[in-house]
């Protein structure tokens, strides 16, 4: 290995540095951060995206869950909310735990933060947001939406997440430009 390489607990290596710039060019970032594993992502992910006594939904069988253990109540002071028995959940549990805590937060903070993924799997479950009336309630006006995964293919283009969250839920619920937060496609 030739790399140049630094103390990187203080900051110093020149390697870490250069991969850092790089991807924050590519995202047109003003910066980036590396981080060595998915769990300090995820748990860095969770103490920027909550506050202090929050909850966090998640399935049984979720990584943050089984193998992470106490860490965001640690880090974040946050709890986990399971959904569902035995690592299942339904469309029911997670819309009615959604609102739940959407009014919750907004009740709170004023605003609510929605992380949500792209792909065919949760596209239904965004289409019932819209269409069945006990979900009508969600306080839209008060929420930011952000896309957590993406593919690398244009805006508009059948396979794009951001183009079907925002096809089957987006353009139908009482949201401004302003609250939708897409993830860059390099």
């Amino acid at each position: 290995a030739t790399a140049a390489v630094g103390d990187d607990v203080w900051g110093e290596d020149p390697t870490v540095h250069e991969l850092q710039r790089e991807v924050a060019a590519l995202l047109g970032k003003e910066a980036a951060l590396y981080v060595p594993s998915g769990s300090m992502a995820n748990q860095i992910s969770i103490k920027v995206h909550t506050h202090h006594g929050d909850e966090v939904l998640m399935g049984w069988g979720s990584h943050c869950v089984c193998f992470e253990g106490g860490a965001a109540a640690a880090i974040s002071g946050v709890q986990y909310r399971i959904l569902g028995e035995g690592g299942l959940y339904t469309e029911d549990d997670l819309a009615g735990a959604l609102a739940t805590a959407a009014t919750e937060a907004v009740d709170r903070r004023g605003e609510f933060h929605l992380a949500l993924s792209g792909g065919s799997t949760p596209e239904p479950f965004y289409t019932r947001l819209v269409i069945d009336p006990r979900y009508r309630h969600m306080p839209w006006h008060d929420t930011h939406v952000w896309i957590v995964d993406e593919r690398c293919v244009p805006d508009g283009d059948i396979l794009h997440n951001f183009t079907m969250l925002r096809e089957a839920l987006l353009d139908h619920v009482p949201m401004r430009r302003r609250q939708f937060h897409p993830m860059p496609v390099l």
